[in-house]
């Protein structure tokens, strides 16, 4: 950083000693209290611009300071600056550093600034605009943070004819800042991970890392030390090829962008369809539609763009791909092999390889299948019954009983 330049009457007293006194320059220094350094600068400048003393008439320390420094100031004033939006943007994404792109920069601008002039003029931009309308601390296709609004609407539940509120699921993408917003009947499991499902189907990819809230949909136990994902909130994860990171116990600054993006849903989506009535979810969900475009194509106060821009142009190459089929919900439960080599899931026996009897396994229930497994190994797949009854396979008993 550049050192503070000495008050002018300084200056004035370096050229009124210079001329009336036989002190030199370390002497000089020595009477004003500075170092001999600065003393000799100013005497050089002052030569240079053709200062001599006595000043003449008029001469004011304004001018004097104009005469001598303003040059300088005009040349460092006439410096190209880069584009500090684009400068942050091409930051957030992998491989981008500060030194290349300011080597990009100076490659443009050979009379540019230095690096650390470069970076203190950046940092002094972020401050001023990057973290006021569009935090950005995330890279492109990094994250995705997910919870549930505050606010919450309220239909005609078509089934029972009787009013309801709805929850409002909120997700964000951490870079462009685009939102995801629905109306589901309840928090339950099923409606959690409807909600992730058709947000990836929204942002037409999928980010890196899923960041939630410690709900009981998400995570089974909350600890500081010990986080347990439900499992089949896991199974969701591993399908579209993501990691769910639970936001950890009294960090609040790990769920601030999903707050934020909470308010804009709350202020820009829900508060104008507060007054509204609702058949159903369907309903509330096609307004929310319309209310959530205008949102995402909102160009941004004090950036370029709007986060709809955003996302095309810079986050969603930067996801992961769908995958070719839309995850199918999965629910896990315990099971115990009876001495029968079967289990019982909701009223219905389904066999199991006959050497697993008394051990504890794994089932995966989804709308057609159910699948055992032992140490994460599948052991017995069956097609899923809904009713009463017994499904056995040959292959499961032992000879003496098939």
């Amino acid at each position: 950083m550049p050192k503070k330049r000495v008050a002018m009457r300084v200056l004035w007293d370096v050229l009124r000693l210079s001329a009336e006194s036989d002190l030199s320059v370390r002497g000089i220094g020595r009477a004003l209290g500075i170092s001999h350094s600065p003393v000799l600068g100013y005497l050089r400048r002052a030569k240079a611009a053709g200062v001599r003393w006595p000043l003449p008439e008029g001469m004011t320390k304004a001018k004097l300071k104009a005469l001598l420094y303003g040059p300088l100031e005009s040349a460092r004033e006439a410096r190209p600056l880069p584009d500090w939006s684009e400068v942050h943007r091409n930051i957030q994404l992998k491989g981008f550093t500060r030194h290349l792109m300011w080597e990009r920069y100076r490659r443009d601008h050979s009379d540019g600034y230095g690096y650390s002039k470069f970076c203190a003029l950046y940092s002094a931009w972020k401050k001023e605009f990057g973290q006021v309308t569009v935090p950005m601390d995330h890279p492109a296709g990094h994250s995705a943070f997910v919870d549930y609004a505050g606010m919450r609407l309220e239909a005609i539940d078509q089934l029972t004819r009787k009013r309801r509120r709805v929850e409002i699921f909120v997700g964000v993408l951490g870079f462009s800042n685009y939102l995801y917003v629905e109306a589901t009947w309840t928090q339950r499991l099923g409606d959690w991970l409807g909600s992730h499902r058709r947000m990836f189907e929204y942002f037409g990819a999928v980010p890196s890392y899923v960041v939630c809230d410690n709900l009981k949909s998400g995570v089974r136990k909350s600890h500081r030390y010990d986080l347990e994902i439900n499992p089949s909130y896991q199974d969701l994860a591993m399908h579209y090829k993501t990691v769910v990171v639970p936001t950890r116990p009294g960090k609040p600054r790990d769920k601030a962008k999903v707050e934020q993006a909470v308010l804009h849903a709350e202020r820009r989506i829900l508060a104008p369809l507060s007054d509204k009535r609702f058949i159903g979810l369907a309903h509330v969900n096609r307004h929310i539609r319309v209310h959530l475009k205008e949102l995402n194509e909102r160009p941004f106060q004090k950036l370029e763009g709007s986060r709809k821009s955003w996302i095309d142009t810079w986050e969603r190459s930067a996801m992961k791909p769908l995958p070719a089929e839309p995850y199918e919900h999965a629910e896990w439960r315990k099971a115990k092999v009876h001495r029968d080599a079967h289990i019982e899931v909701r009223w219905h026996r389904y066999s199991v390889p006959y050497r697993y009897v008394g051990r504890s396994v794994q089932v995966r229930l989804t709308d057609t299948t159910l699948e055992v497994f032992f140490d994460d190994k599948r052991v017995a797949t069956h097609p899923r019954s809904h009713q009463k009854g017994v499904t056995t396979k040959d292959e499961h008993m032992p000879d003496s009983q098939r």
